[in-house]
């Protein structure tokens, strides 16, 4: 009986072992990410760090945005600034906050990256909705949702995109030699027709040899007549009466 239990025991462990040494298995086990839980999400996820900083960082920012807005409608109108300059900073403030706020909510029901632009969509439908519902009534949620979905994944689109520029400028500046060599291009050179007028035209456009030929028969033919004018003028000369 000990013989068959340990056959029976080898056989049926035979589908559970797994090659190691495989190349692609070490890559998988690499590069793959534990996640944990209904969601899936990742077992050590950091995305969340920093999240207080960040919507308080970009409020003081609109902050003084909506400030110096502020001001300026006031002097251009020539009234209280100082009441422009609160009310304007104010909701700028209030925009802000609001959709930071339902950003990092859907970054972390996402478990996604914070530069990531598809976190706008849905914290600027949110956000949008509920000030427009607040401050314009039912009306109101539906276009402020979509503007604020709108332009905010544009402003996130657009910062990730300059971060990304700024920080390939600073790879170069720092490392040159690392910055491929741009090929230019050498384009034969292609022999264009010019347009000509008909024999015919009475005015001719002549290149710097047909130029130069013309002038030369021109002074041949300036010397011949003072020759041929020399000639009749010592003719007539000695024909006249003495």
């Amino acid at each position: 009986m000990e013989p068959s239990t340990s056959q029976s025991h080898s056989s049926s462990s035979v589908g559970l072992t797994v090659n190691r040494t495989d190349p692609s298995f070490a890559e998988k086990q690499q590069y793959s990410v534990p996640r944990v839980g209904i969601g899936r999400r990742p077992l050590h996820y950091t995305g969340n760090d920093g999240w207080a900083s960040r919507i308080g960082y970009r409020t003081l920012y609109a902050t003084a945005i909506g400030a110096g807005a502020g001001l300026s409608v006031g002097i251009f109108k020539g009234t209280s600034y100082l009441r422009w300059m609160g009310s304007a900073s104010a909701n700028f403030a209030l925009i802000t906050a609001g959709f930071c706020g339902a950003q990092e909510l859907v970054r972390e029901i996402r478990a996604a990256d914070p530069d990531d632009p598809l976190n706008c969509i849905p914290g600027g439908l949110i956000s949008g909705a509920a000030l427009g519902r607040l401050h314009g009534g039912p009306a109101r949620a539906l276009p402020c949702a979509l503007l604020f979905a709108v332009v905010g994944t544009g402003l996130q689109y657009g910062n990730s995109q300059l971060q990304e520029y700024r920080l390939r400028r600073f790879i170069e500046i720092q490392n040159p030699e690392l910055v491929p060599m741009k090929e230019t291009a050498i384009e034969p050179e292609v022999d264009v027709e010019k347009w000509k007028f008909p024999e015919w035209f009475p005015i001719q456009v002549l290149d710097e040899e047909a130029a130069t030929k013309r002038k030369v028969e021109k002074e041949l033919e300036f010397k011949m007549r003072r020759q041929s004018a020399n000639i009749n003028f010592r003719r007539s000369c000695c024909t006249l009466p003495v």
